[in-house]
Parts: structure tokens; sequence; C-alpha cells
């Protein structure tokens, strides 16, 4: 069968050049058709790829992954032609040490959340998720704006889960991004993409980004050595990469209880806006949100009462809406 799908292939495209080295699993190649549009094909010396999965399912308005435009396999072989994605790897800033902005990191984390969600709902596994592997396009839909639109590429070690296995049949991946439990410490699943995935953000930030702060402790739990103490899956990942409005109101709060702006309103009492101005220390932005209101309430009212001599009761309502933890 594979016999007639080459054939088949080599009438409709031309080998241009190959892309990889001599590896044992597969060839990469890149290839054109009879217009000179460039396409990507596969032959990877392994059955029960992926492939055919992924293109059942490649409806997303921005793929995630490259197009699949024809598989075919047997239990001993894959043949793949798929969409050559064009842009940058990040490999190429990694290399550069064109390191990311934190803006740029989280529109990052959030796109691949999201590509991996929908990746991991057909239970399919990535497993090599690397710089080289994510390809950055411009424009397109980044989480700030700031990055451009993330594609994943190179699906020659994923695989589909077996429930109930104790062990990956192949252990495949590459050092230093993999995890522990992809080199036969257990079976791999959605949390070992998420650990490859916080192993490249974290690179890619360079030597002085700061471990401390929020987006660092995400990275953190992301790449925790235990799969249990990762996210769940990339949808719990996706759901801390969002602004808390808890954490939000919090920081407002805090930041009124540097300064006080009276307004007063003639023959008609007292009416108080509160103005933010300046930022305060770090610590007190992670105080609890009751705090932060009374200390802010307690402040303004001195003020209030230092300029006018009045006590005008004052309510203050906070929007306490608690998002997942990060």
């Amino acid at each position: 069968m594979l016999d007639t799908a080459m054939a088949y292939l080599s009438s409709q495209y031309e080998k241009v050049r190959r892309l990889n080295g001599a590896k044992v699993r597969s060839e990469v190649w890149l290839v054109s058709d009879d217009a000179g549009r460039p396409a990507i094909m596969r032959i990877v010396h392994a059955g029960g790829m992926p492939f055919a999965l992924l293109r059942e399912h490649q409806g997303m308005a921005t793929p995630f992954w490259p197009e699949i435009f024809f598989c075919a396999e047997d239990k001993d072989e894959t043949i793949v032609v798929e969409e050559y994605v064009s842009g940058h790897t990040l490999e190429e800033r990694r290399v550069a040490r064109q390191w990311l902005t934190e803006a740029e990191a989280r529109s990052l984390l959030a796109q691949a959340a999201a590509g991996l969600a929908a990746l991991h709902a057909l239970g399919i596994v990535h497993r090599d998720i690397k710089p080289a592997h994510l390809i950055v396009q411009p424009g397109g839909s980044g989480a700030s704006g700031s990055l451009g639109s993330v594609r994943l590429i190179d699906f020659d070690a994923a695989r589909v889960v077996a429930a109930g296995a104790a062990h990956d049949t192949h252990r495949l991946g590459t050092e230093g991004y993999a995890p522990p439990e992809q080199f036969g410490y257990g079976q791999t699943d959605g949390r070992s993409d998420i650990y490859a995935l916080g192993v490249t953000v974290r690179e890619l930030l360079g030597p002085d980004f700061a471990e401390t702060s929020r987006l660092g402790r995400i990275l953190a739990r992301c790449t925790e050595k235990d799969p249990d103490r990762r996210y769940p899956d990339a949808n719990a990942l996706a759901a801390a990469l969002q602004p808390s409005r808890k954490r939000t109101y919090l920081r407002r709060a805090a930041m009124l209880s540097a300064t006080a702006v009276l307004t007063l309103a003639l023959g008609g009492g007292a009416l108080l806006f509160l103005t933010p101005k300046g930022t305060t220390p770090a610590q007190e932005l992670e105080q609890t949100l009751e705090d932060a209101t009374t200390k802010a309430t307690d402040e303004a009212r001195q003020v209030r009462d230092a300029v006018t001599g009045k006590k005008t009761a004052q309510s203050f309502f906070l929007w306490d809406e608690q998002s997942p933890a990060g």
C-alpha cells in the first residue's frame, strides 16, 4: 500500500532537500508541488502515529499544528505530507540570545496552552516541545499582541496515550526539555507537554528573569519533577495565566492606601474620591483583600478629617471574584 502511496506522491511533489540528518526513525523533506508551493514530506519508520487523527481534527480557526494534506500508514511506516509553516523558530531567538519579554512569554504560554488543550483532548501527546519546534508567524492573535501566532511542528515523537499503560513503548524526546517520566519513569500524558513547555519558556526568558514573579511561579509549577504537582491539564495552565479580578482589585486597594484626593461638594457635605498615585511595596500587593481595603479606608478618612474636620461614612465596593491560583 505504501509503495502505491509513494508513487502517487512522486507524481504530485518534487523533493527539494532533506531537512533532517540521517535519523533512523524518520526522513523529513522539503517538497514542492507543480505550482511551486512548498510542503513538508515525512517518512516515519513507525506505525501507530497520530497524523491521521490530526488530519481529522484540523478545523481550528488559528491552527496550532500543521495542516495534514496526505497520510498513509501501515504497522511499520507512516508517510505524511503536511503544511510548510513559515516564520522563525524560537530556537533562532534562543541562539541569538534575544530573550522573550514577560508579555511575549505570556502570549506564548497562552497560545500554547490553548493549542495543547485541543491536542490533548484528542488523546495526543507531542512529547518533543522545545524552541526548535515552536514557530512564530507575524501578526496573528497573540494574547498580548506582542508575539504573533505560535505554531507547533514536528510530531515525529508524538503518541496517542494508552490508558492503563505503566510506561511509554518508545523513549523519545529531547534531553533537557523532556520530563523524567519520558525516559522510563512512567507514562507520558498531557502534563509531560506542560513540563516541556515550561522548560522552553523559562529558557527563552533568559538568565535575568525574576523567578519569584507570578510568571516565575507559574513556570515553576509547570516544571515540577512529579507530574502530580504540575498543572493537571492545559486548561488549568490557561486559567492560571488569566488576570485575577480579586488580585487586580487587591492591587488597586493597596495603591489607594498610598494617597487620597478629597473633593468637596459645596454645601452638600463631602464627596470622597480616591485616586491611586504611585505604587506600594510589592509585599503589600499579596495581602488579603479585606486587609488592603481596611487600610485604604482608614487612611482616606484620616485625610478627609484633616482637611474638613468631618467624618462622613464611606463604603468601598470591590468585586471579589477569585480566579484559579497560579
